[in-house]
């Protein structure tokens, strides 16, 4: 994906050069980015699941959806920690379809996280910070999932994640560290 940065940087411009809209449409437009279930461990999506329930207002500022519209279509805090155990142990079966993170999908996770964007930079944010997630939460201890270890994760390896490091040296210079 990274490599046909071009081609959806055409693709989103001549969306908005022909008068389309997204996030600011007259109705609700959210980018979902699905990734394959088969790549993820029941420890890393209970990871990700853990992480956008303590750092709820981090990933609302990642999102950029307003906290009505993330709490209506992607929530990050339904479940209680006992029933997050038993939805990352069947890797599936949210009954609230309208999580952060899905898994009602058969064959998929889904990220419900973000405000729909035209912007290269913004789809990409989205795109680097699902990556991101992933990648962290693979070489994070249970111990240790919190904001500040994820920051620090997107600061070591910023030339990996340039947009997500670029949004979040905008909106958090001070925590990320260097």
């Amino acid at each position: 994906w990274k490599e046909a940065r071009p081609e959806w940087a055409k693709l989103l411009g001549a969306a908005r050069k022909n008068g389309m809209k997204s996030h600011n449409a007259d109705t609700s437009c959210g980018m979902h980015v699905h990734a394959s279930k088969s790549t993820y461990s029941s420890s890393k999506i209970l990871k990700i699941m853990e992480v956008f329930m303590k750092e709820e207002s981090f990933f609302l500022e990642v999102s950029q959806r307003r906290a009505a519209d993330l709490t209506a279509w992607a929530s990050l805090s339904r479940a209680r920690k006992p029933e997050l155990i038993a939805l990352a142990k069947a890797k599936g079966g949210n009954v609230f379809r309208y999580m952060a993170l899905n898994l009602q999908n058969e064959k998929t996770i889904e990220y419900r996280l973000f405000r729909g964007t035209l912007l290269i930079e913004r789809f990409f944010k989205n795109l680097e910070t699902v990556w991101a997630l992933e990648d962290w939460a693979e070489k994070e201890s249970l111990l240790n999932i919190n904001k500040g270890s994820f920051l620090e994760f997107v600061y070591r390896r910023q030339r990996a994640y340039p947009s997500l490091f670029s949004f979040l040296e905008e909106t958090h210079r001070a925590e990320l560290g260097g």
